[in-house]
């Protein structure tokens, strides 16, 4: 070694030393070791659950059970195969065996599938969950397993092909069959629906997602579910009977199927464990599934129909379980959140009609329905009163259009009636008298017939009015008919509205009517100011300015300057009335003049001119400018250069 390698002694024993370390590492890797104690909280096998039926009650409530409830589905049914395959179902041989009493299963057989149905009602018999975790095989395999345990004889799916619903066996149970039968014509929909809903967005059908090379089943499945269509009327006819029944629905729990075990060759099912649920809670579930399919086949009348009454019968179930200890439904797999999705698909919102779109609504079907919408807005006031205002314009154009159906009298009568509905809606508003009287003058011709639909509608809805409401209304009334020229001819018609205007109240109305007017003298009967005869100096004063501010002529303004300058004022004259107002330019020319009569008369007729001019009384505007210019050229006047300018500007 050290001839050929180079190697010296000491190098070469630790060569040696290191190479039986390896050695030894290498036999404790290869040597066996001890196996570890069992751990419940390990992987379950599923002939664990065949050995001992007790373990699925345990491994299911885990928190997070493995296998979980779905794989444990499909390990069960693919352990027990069916007799038949799919190709075979349909065959005479099966038919035959169909005939046969009593179900066709070894003991084994037997067991996985009852373990099977067990967990899928652990599973609240959740078709989407089932849909979305199990092969199409295996759930028709599970619907049909549930069909014949619960018919006590072999069924096969589908049950279209032989057009007739299974007859039980005798250790068969009906209620428990109906259930079973109900599952299944619900599948028959969704599986059309989830297979069209796969088909539109372009991938191919799988049912299981994460599974490797699906193309093979794929197209079993479709052609599968494509032998469904023609026989889904079976289906939508048999939901519907369950919707009518009268009898109650039982739905089949975790303990109404028993497990075998290894010492009983069979044993009853305890069918009558099953629990009765409301019928609210088995329509919500039925009308939601007829929607979706029903929407798949693009009958949106009917989708919205069946949406709309699984949300009524959603919100009593709701309802139902706020009080009961569960709030979770025990049949029920309806999302609320994906229902008002779908409502909304449908074209419905969810909220009740308001009135402002029943109104409308009823514009677009000829006013139908319209005076009992108005009415019951009078009381709820939704519609803005603008919206009545237009209503009323446009059937006011509708009957007087001249078309057949405006020139009935029924239609006339309609106008009235909006008419009277809105002048008691304008009056509960709180709306003065006089713009709710401005209907009574429009329709002079009709003022009685008017008056006494206003009275019909007040009198069918006085009771569902407020004390105030009422009194408002109430006093309308009476002033209306105060104001009417000949009040008795209402008389009539009051007789039979006497919770608007008693006889009483009438009665008092005509007293009042009939007294003389009373007759004003004296101070009541002046047009002036002088209210009394003493001279007092503030009501003089007064006097004048208003004399003053009402005179439109140069003399008239001339003579009160004069008056009102004998009084010693403690400012201007022309600031008596702020409404004067001249151009800036000459108001600065002016407030250079001296204080006195010029600068006073010369702003109050430039004032008075431009109010003139607004009113466009301009003969009157020009007679006060030319009256200021002649002003101007007084002689004693002509040496002022700002008298000069201020002529020139007039």
């Amino acid at each position: 070694v050290r001839r050929r390698h180079g190697f010296f002694l000491p190098n070469f024993r630790k060569f040696l030393q290191e190479l039986a370390r390896i050695g030894a590492a290498i036999m404790d890797v290869l040597k066996p070791k001890p196996v570890p104690p069992y751990s419940a909280d390990e992987t379950v096998l599923w002939f664990e659950f065949l050995l001992k039926p007790a373990l699925l009650t345990k491994h299911l409530s885990k928190a997070a059970p493995d296998p979980s409830p779905t794989e444990l589905i499909t390990q069960f049914l693919s352990i027990a195969p069916e007799n038949q395959n799919q190709n075979e179902l349909n065959s005479p041989e099966a038919d035959s065996m169909n005939k046969n009493e009593g179900l066709k299963y070894s003991k084994k057989q037997l067991a996985l599938k009852i373990l099977a149905l067990k967990v899928a009602a652990y599973l609240r018999w959740d078709l989407g969950v089932l849909e979305k975790n199990l092969p199409l095989q295996r759930q028709v395999q599970l619907l049909s397993d549930l069909c014949s345990v619960t018919a006590g004889k072999a069924v096969n799916l589908p049950l279209s092909l032989v057009h007739e619903c299974p007859i039980i066996g005798p250790d068969g149970s009906q209620h428990s069959l109906n259930f079973a039968l109900t599952l299944y014509h619900r599948w028959v929909l969704r599986a059309q629906v989830i297979r069209g809903s796969v088909a539109r967005s372009n991938k191919p059908f799988v049912h299981v997602a994460g599974v490797a090379d699906t193309t093979p089943y794929s197209m079993r499945d479709d052609s599968f579910i494509n032998s469904l269509e023609p026989f889904t009327n079976i289906s939508i006819d048999f939901l519907n009977q369950v919707i009518n029944d009268v009898e109650p629905f039982r739905i089949l729990t975790f303990d109404s199927f028993v497990a075998l075990d290894a010492h009983t060759d069979g044993v009853q099912q305890r069918f009558d464990l099953a629990i009765p649920i409301s019928k609210a809670e088995i329509k919500a579930q039925i009308y939601y599934d007829l929607c979706l399919y029903y929407l798949y086949v693009q009958k949106y009348e009917l989708a919205k129909q069946n949406i709309v009454l699984s949300k009524q019968n959603f919100d009593q179930i709701r309802q139902e379980y706020s009080v009961k200890p569960s709030k979770v439904f025990l049949y029920c797999s309806v999302d609320e959140e994906q229902l008002l999705g779908y409502m909304m698909a449908c074209g419905v919102t969810g909220e009740p009609e308001g009135l402002l779109q029943r109104l409308n609504e009823s514009v677009i079907n000829h006013y139908s329905d319209i005076v009992s919408i108005l009415k019951e807005d009078n009381i709820k006031r939704e519609i803005p009163m603008t919206q009545r205002k237009i209503l009323e314009l446009n059937v006011e154009g509708f009957v007087s259009m001249g078309s057949p159906e405006a020139g009935t009298n029924d239609q006339k009568e309609l106008e009235l009636a909006v008419v009277a509905l809105n002048v008691i809606r304008h009056v509960l508003d709180g709306d003065n008298i006089l713009g709710s009287n401005v209907a009574l003058q429009k329709y002079k011709q009709q003022q009685l017939k008017l008056i006494e639909l206003m009275l019909q509608y007040g009198d069918e809805q006085f009771d569902e009015l407020s004390l105030s409401d009422r009194e408002v209304l109430k006093r309308y009334f009476l002033q209306t008919i105060n104001l009417m020229n000949n009040p008795s001819g209402i008389e009539p018609i009051l007789k039979s509205y006497q919770k608007l205007v008693s006889p009483q109240e009438f009665d008092d109305l005509k007293r009042q009517k009939a007294k003389e007017d009373v007759q004003f003298s004296g101070i009541g009967v002046q047009s002036d100011w002088s209210v009394c005869d003493s001279k007092l100096m503030r009501l003089e004063v007064g006097t004048f300015e208003r004399q003053l501010i009402t005179c439109t002529h140069a003399s008239g303004v001339r003579k009160m300057l004069v008056k009102l300058a004998g009084t010693n004022p403690t400012k201007p004259l022309w600031s008596i009335n702020p409404s004067w107002s001249i151009p800036m330019p000459m108001k600065q020319l002016l407030m250079s003049l001296q204080r006195g009569f010029l600068q006073d008369f010369a702003y109050i007729l430039v004032g008075k001119s431009r109010e003139l001019a607004a009113k466009k009384d301009y003969s009157a505007a020009i007679a006060l400018l030319t009256c200021l210019k002649s002003e101007t050229t007084r002689q004693d006047l002509a040496n002022n250069p700002l008298v000069l300018k201020l002529g020139k500007m007039a």
